[in-house]
Formats: structure tokens, C-alpha cells, sequence
């Protein structure tokens, strides 16, 4: 039959008018037929735009003396970061998104004494390491990680393994030398 609605993939021929569906699921099927029409590159501009807006709320948190920030201020920062590792892994801005998560968790740890949080930030990392292993971040993710059990949690042991896998795994890195 006649074609009424034409994306890449997806054709509905008009003698099929979605009859069977109620009007709030077909509601829904037309957001996702839209959201499957969204123009190529557009993903790669919606993702710079959270991540520089995510950017924007980080450095204001950053001016905030860290006596007056809240949890809800960390948490608030943390969830723009989350939206762009979530809805755009494939962008180049999700490892970073990623990365700054981490680093939030640590700091927020860290400022409110909750070991937790930093148990978080290694879960974090730990997670960009294995999402993005050949990535600039996963280096440093994992000498943040031996960081943490070192001079947050006081774990050796821990801090220990992180460093010698960091050594075995990158043994030509800069990083490592230090």
C-alpha cells in the first residue's frame, strides 16, 4: 500500500493504521518512530551540548567553597554527567563524562568523610576501564583507583594490585613514572 510514514529502516504501509494500538501507544510508537528519524550528527551535537551544560553546573560547583556545597549539589552535577554516559556511549564525550563522575565521587567522599562515596568512585572507574580500556581515561581512572585505597581507604593491599596492574598494563606510560 501507500507509504505514509518513511524512516531509514521502518516503513508503515497506510492500510496498517496501527488500529490495534491504543492512542497512548501510538502516541509513544510516533515519539520513537521520531526519535529514529533524528538527523545524523544531530546525537553527536545533543551529546557535546549535556556535556558542556554538565561542564557549566561542574565549574559552579568548583566555586562553591566546600564547606557550603551539599550533597544535593554533587548529586545534581553528577546526574548531567550520567545523562551523557547513559543516552551517548558511543560519543566521545562519555568516557570524559564518565571520568568526571569518578572524580566527583571521590571529592564528594572525601569532603563529607563517607567511605561509601569513594567505594563508588572506584566502582566508576572501574566501569570506564572496562567500557573504554583504550582510552586516555582508563589510565588514569586506574592510578585514581590505587589512589583511593591508598590514601582515602588506607587499603595497601589494594592500592598495591592498582599500581602493579596499572605497571603491567601500560608499561610505556608516562604516568607511570610518576
Amino acid at each position: 500500500g501507500e507509504t505514509w510514514a518513511r524512516l531509514p529502516i521502518i516503513e508503515l504501509a497506510a492500510d496498517t493504521r496501527m488500529r490495534f494500538l491504543s492512542p497512548s501507544r501510538r502516541v509513544c510508537l510516533a515519539a520513537l518512530l521520531l526519535s529514529l528519524a533524528v538527523p545524523y550528527g544531530a546525537a553527536e551535537s545533543y551529546s557535546a551540548q549535556q556535556f558542556q551544560h554538565a561542564q557549566r553546573m561542574h565549574a559552579s560547583l568548583d566555586a562553591k567553597l566546600t564547606t557550603r556545597r551539599t550533597r544535593n549539589d554533587y548529586n545534581r552535577v553528577m546526574n548531567a554527567y550520567r545523562e551523557v554516559s547513559r543516552d551517548y556511549p558511543e560519543s566521545p564525550y562519555a568516557v570524559a563524562a564518565m571520568a568526571a563522575m569518578g572524580d566527583l565521587f571521590a571529592e564528594e567522599g572525601r569532603v563529607f568523610h563517607d567511605r561509601q562515596l569513594l567505594t563508588y568512585a572506584i566502582w566508576e572507574y572501574e566501569a570506564l576501564r572496562k567500557r573504554y580500556p583504550n582510552s586516555d581515561y582508563a589510565r588514569s581512572a586506574l592510578l585514581n583507583e590505587g589512589d583511593i585505597y591508598e590514601l582515602d581507604l588506607g587499603n595497601l593491599t589494594l592500592a598495591k594490585q592498582r599500581f602493579g596492574l596499572f605497571l603491567r598494563t601500560y608499561p610505556h606510560s608516562s604516568l607511570g613514572m610518576e
